[in-house]
């Protein structure tokens, strides 16, 4: 039987395995041990990730999905994502 975390929709077995690697705050280095267990449909399907465009899509996507204040932590450059965002995600 596979368990799914109802939030995010990923089973709870590769939850599981992705903790044996990660911490938190995760490592670069957790970060790069790790990439290879996490599907590229479950990056789409949990993150806010890939081109601005792509990411202020997703963001107006938690929005219509009633978030009312996503979290945005950026893996890469944060001054990107600062940039990207100084004129909101429309």
């Amino acid at each position: 039987m596979c368990i799914r975390d109802r939030a995010s929709g990923v089973s709870q077995e590769l939850l599981d395995e992705i903790h044996q690697v990660l911490t938190w705050p995760a490592t670069e280095e957790e970060i790069e041990g790790a990439m290879h267990l996490v599907p590229d449909d479950v990056v789409q399907m949990c993150t806010a990730s890939g081109s601005p465009d792509e990411v202020k899509a997703k963001v107006r996507e938690y929005i219509s999905s009633g978030a009312t204040c996503p979290i945005l932590y950026p893996l890469g450059d944060p001054k990107l994502m600062i940039d990207i965002f100084s004129t909101g995600y429309n």
